[in-house]
């Protein structure tokens, strides 16, 4: 039935609509040109995504971002649009204000402050949730 589907997929439905109405084909079509055509272009459509992403991979070094030589440490918002923000470049740490329109360096930081990443509530639950499965799939 897929191949069914697949092979028929490329025919015109005028060419359907006109075998059922005469009995013989209206509209002479070229079925195997027709079919080869579509997957060029599918081809060529896929092709040029596969391009642009590897295109977009080498130029990401060349980002604003800094190519991960630049990392927001921490932020702590002060207001509806205002924000202090501490940066690690080359291993030294700024305070930095950002309101609108306006970025300022405040401080550079001595000793750098770590900031340990919130624990994720996601792999506990997954845990709990597996034990459970396993615990019910071994009395059913």
């Amino acid at each position: 039935m897929r191949a069914f589907v697949v092979i028929a997929a490329p025919i015109p439905w005028a060419v359907w609509a006109a075998e059922g109405a005469g009995g013989a084909a209206a509209v002479p079509v070229d079925t195997v040109s027709y079919a080869f055509k579509t997957l060029l272009a599918l081809g060529l459509v896929v092709g040029l995504v596969l391009l642009s992403a590897w295109v977009l991979r080498r130029l990401q070094g060349l980002a604003p971002g800094g190519g991960g030589r630049l990392k927001v440490v921490a932020a702590l918002p002060l207001g509806a649009r205002e924000r202090l923000v501490v940066v690690e470049v080359g291993g030294e740490q700024l305070l930095i204000g950002v309101a609108p329109g306006q970025v300022r360096a405040l401080h550079v930081l001595r000793e750098p402050i770590e900031v340990a990443a919130p624990p994720s509530a996601f792999p506990e639950r997954l845990r709990q949730a597996l034990r459970r499965r396993e615990e019910g799939g071994d009395g059913a």
